[in-house]
């Protein structure tokens, strides 16, 4: 303010010293001061240079510049030269002065003192005079909390987080990296003061540094050692140096932003993609115990956001639910006969799951239904058992993506659930599709295996090894490939009666192609030689025995492909309504 005003002064006496502009209308008395000086400065200058200046020629080819104009820069230069070296005038002194006694009373008011020194500094200088930032006076607590016979207390510390953003989440190996702001506040008897003894400053602000206790080289105040019990990376390592606000009464408030990255226990992993993740993370002192410190909430000892930049966009887990509990922990070794409170705050995630239904859930669906359409297609067709074992690799290659991102644990998740679930269903028609091919190609009278026959035949008391080594089976007794190893006349009671024909058959009595001749010989000739056999095409059968089989056979394949497209996917429907109804969306 001083200084403008000597500026005004200053450019106000410019405009009176130069001629040929209207003069400055002041006050009589301060007037006939002004001419005195003017006469002063007249007498002064130099003969010749009186009175008015001429007006600048204004003719053509510049004539203009070589007028009187020559002499304006000199006698101008000059004017100024004594204005600046000369003695200020009356008036301008007194200016001068006022301006002078208000920037002293502004000084006076923004905390200085007659000896020049600021009050501010003056005021740091004697909180911090004799203090020692590595203790506390908890005896003066103690007393103060006792007056008047009430109960000893410790000295209490507020705390309260504002949850900024989730800046990371790693389920698998359990750890939270939050971005918070942590805020203390606690009351420090060393550092109250009468704001009315300077300058009614109520407010002061230190540093510390190093994070909480004793803090690093620069920290200037003593600071509770409030810790992360749950930590995968220290405080001081995650949270930011800031200044703390003192006010007057002792209050000091320590508002630091940063990180928190606790190790968490999981809570609620088993209902993945449609979890709620919970996480406690465990505030307390490391040192001192409830003796010394307890620890409280600050307000509510929590808040979201406080930013239009906070929060979580296009991001796997938001913040759903926040609380926060007052505990206190039975004693330690250390201190046993002490109690040691803490501070939880019980932290909720929710996870995006419309991306896994998406590209998960909804992809395992539709390879199940590719699976169950393979049951559709006919069995002779090649294509069917492709089909259904790519649905199965689809299906183990999706599952594995998924269990990726989960830990490798005992407990049974909503995912690994349906996983389990919906990969039984594609194995069920991998093996209905294969028994139906196989029915549907089979060609013996029953499904007991050709090695279990022989040792059945072996054990029977009737049965009779021939010079070959091979037992003699009846005529009904076809295998699975339908190779007669020889037919028996005494099979039947009506074979008997009939007159038989021990004479070998040869290639050369019948031609492979004579349907009739091959019937009738089968017919007539009960027994045939195992190396004498006649293969015979009867529609790429062996013999009408096995065509006849394999009708049987086909007919009960298609039965178990008609029961199986109504029972495996409604059973795989009801599966489905049974997953919907647990998951927690």
């Amino acid at each position: 303010m001083a200084c403008l005003c000597k500026m005004l002064a200053i450019i106000s006496l410019l405009f009176l010293l130069a001629p040929g502009l209207p003069p400055l209308e002041v006050s009589a008395s301060r007037s006939e001061e002004w001419s005195s000086f003017t006469e002063q400065q007249q007498q002064q200058r130099p003969q010749g240079r009186q009175g008015s200046r001429p007006l600048p020629q204004t003719g053509g080819g510049g004539g203009h510049r070589q007028g009187p104009w020559k002499n304006k820069q000199p006698q101008q230069t000059r004017r100024l030269q004594s204005v600046e070296i000369g003695e200020d005038p009356p008036f301008l002194n007194e200016l001068l002065k006022k301006a002078n006694a208000e920037n002293t009373n502004s000084n006076n008011r923004n905390g200085n003192d007659s000896g020049g020194v600021v009050l501010s500094q003056q005021l740091r200088n004697d909180l911090l005079q004799n203090y020692d930032r590595g203790s506390f006076p908890f005896e003066d607590v103690w007393k103060e909390s006792s007056k008047g016979g009430g109960v000893v207390k410790s000295l209490e510390i507020e705390m309260g987080l504002n949850f900024y953003r989730i800046f990371e989440l790693d389920h698998v190996r359990g750890v939270v990296d939050l971005i918070v702001w942590a805020r203390l506040q606690w009351k420090d008897p060393r550092l109250v003061w009468d704001p009315l003894d300077y300058g009614n400053i109520s407010d002061a602000f230190f540093w510390i540094a190093g994070g909480s206790g004793s803090g690093g080289e620069t920290s200037e105040i003593w600071t509770p050692d409030i810790k992360l019990w749950n930590q995968e990376s220290g405080l001081p390592n995650t949270l930011m140096d800031a200044h703390a606000k003192v006010s007057s009464d002792g209050t000091v408030f320590w508002s630091r932003p940063g990180k928190l990255r606790p190790v968490c226990k999981f809570k609620g992993l088993e209902d993945f993609p449609f979890d709620n993740l919970q996480c406690t993370m465990e505030f307390g002192s490391w040192a001192y115990s409830g003796k010394y410190l307890r620890l409280v909430k600050l307000y509510d000892g929590f808040t979201i956001g406080e930013s239009d930049y906070a929060g979580e966009s296009y991001s796997q887990f938001s913040l759903n639910n926040v609380s926060v509990e007052e505990s206190i922990y039975s004693p330690y070794l250390s201190a046993p006969s002490e109690l040691w409170p803490v501070l939880l705050y019980h932290v909720s995630f929710r996870r995006a799951w419309r991306p896994y239904v998406r590209g998960y859930l909804t992809m395992q669906v539709l390879l199940n239904l590719v699976g169950f359409a393979s049951m559709w297609l006919p069995v002779n067709c090649g294509e069917r058992i492709g089909l259904v074992i790519t649905s199965v690799l689809a299906a183990v290659a999706s599952d594995l993506v998924v269990s990726s991102n989960l830990p490798a644990s005992n407990e049974w998740t909503w995912a690994a659930k349906f996983t389990a679930g919906s990969s039984v269903f594609t194995f069920v028609v991998l093996f209905e599709s294969a028994l139906v091919i196989y029915l549907f190609y089979y060609t013996g009278k029953n499904l007991e295996p050709t090695w279990s026959h022989w040792i059945r035949q072996k054990r029977s008391p009737k049965t009779t090894a021939s010079s070959s080594g091979f037992g003699h089976v009846g005529e009904n007794d076809i295998g699975e490939y339908g190779d007669n190893v020889s037919y028996n006349d005494d099979d039947s009671s009506a074979d008997k009666n009939k007159p038989t024909n021990k004479k070998e058959i040869s290639g050369d009595d019948v031609s492979s192609n004579d349907d009739d001749s091959a019937y009738k010989i089968f017919s007539t000739h009960k027994h045939v030689t195992f190396e004498n056999a006649i293969r015979l095409d009867a529609n790429g059968f062996k013999n009408l025995q096995q065509k006849e089989n394999n009708s049987k056979w086909q007919v009960r394949a298609g039965y178990i492909d008609e029961g199986s497209r109504v029972i495996i996917p409604g059973t795989f429907v009801i599966f489905l309504a049974i997953m919907i109804g647990k998951a927690n969306i």
